[in-house]
């Protein structure tokens, strides 16, 4: 890592209860972020047996598991494929935007780099999710190309591709997003028996909660903002609640979430835990 001892971007894979995966029942990847520089932005890996504690680099792992000068690689995302697990993420170079993935066997050795999608244009595939979805693989992507930013869907029949062409997903914001006049920025998603859950960050330093029934294509956000700096209890987050990751639970979700304080004048990046209660309607 570099060394600052901030992070941003995180999501989190869960191995489930009583079960591990290396190891280390959780996995995170994340970017540093120090004093918002893109510079130290690449993808780490982290992982711990508790959700808020022991977080630690394995043995073995160096980090990060990929950089490029002047590049940046943003926004990573984790998925298990059968026993090998994928971290994906925006790969932002002069003058090109690509989703890019690598993958791992054991959470230490990383493969090179795989392009998922090249776009060649700039801001256009924010925050890559991937999610298996039945006998597909599917990628949602905020593109950042339009005003306001939308909220894309790919899908594959494998997870390294061939990606469809994109689809522009219906997502009716609520009047709180609207009124701010907030768009697509930073997403999670993930897959409960066919429901999609996600996580958006909508351009504004918060998240709204959102999921979908028909795979993707429309989505509906709950009315009021889930996080925001005056809806957590972490005395450090003052300012900012960026990118979150939600993990399926018995009672709802667990949520890993980016948080800053700014009262120094300069944002100092942490990543907050949090739960949220969800029971479905009948």
């Amino acid at each position: 890592m570099d060394g600052s001892g901030e992070a941003a971007h995180p999501d989190v894979y869960d191995a489930g209860e009583g079960n591990t995966w290396n190891g280390y029942r959780y996995w995170m990847a994340h970017t540093p972020f120090p004093n918002d520089s893109p510079t130290y932005e690449f993808p780490n890996i982290i992982a711990s047996n508790a959700k808020t504690t022991g977080w630690e680099v394995p043995a073995g792992l160096t980090n990060p598991i990929n950089s490029r000068v002047s590049w940046y690689m943003a926004d990573p995302d984790l998925v298990m494929n059968g026993t090998r697990l994928w971290c994906s993420y925006l790969a932002t170079g002069p003058i090109i935007d690509r989703t890019e993935a690598q993958y791992s066997d054991d959470g230490i050795t990383w493969s090179e780099s795989i392009i998922l999608v090249d776009n060649g244009a700039y801001a256009s595939l924010e925050s890559p999710a991937i999610v298996k979805y039945f006998d597909k693989w599917l990628l949602f992507t905020a593109n950042g190309a339009v005003t306001p930013h939308t909220l894309e869907r790919r899908e594959a029949s494998s997870i390294d591709g061939v990606w469809s062409a994109p689809i522009t997903c219906t997502v009716p914001l609520p009047a709180s997003a609207t009124d701010l006049g907030l768009q697509m920025w930073h997403q999670d998603v993930i897959n409960d028996n066919g429901t999609l859950f996600a996580l958006l960050n909508l351009g504004g330093w918060n998240i709204y909660f959102a999921s979908s029934v028909d795979g993707g294509y429309t989505w509906f956000v709950a009315d009021d903002v889930l996080l925001d700096p005056t809806h957590v209890d972490d005395s450090w987050v003052r300012e900012v609640v960026f990118r979150g990751s939600i993990v399926r639970t018995a009672t709802g979700f667990d949520c890993w979430y980016t948080g800053s304080n700014d009262t120094s004048g300069t944002r100092i990046w942490r990543i907050g835990f949090t739960t949220i209660a969800y029971t479905e309607a009948t």
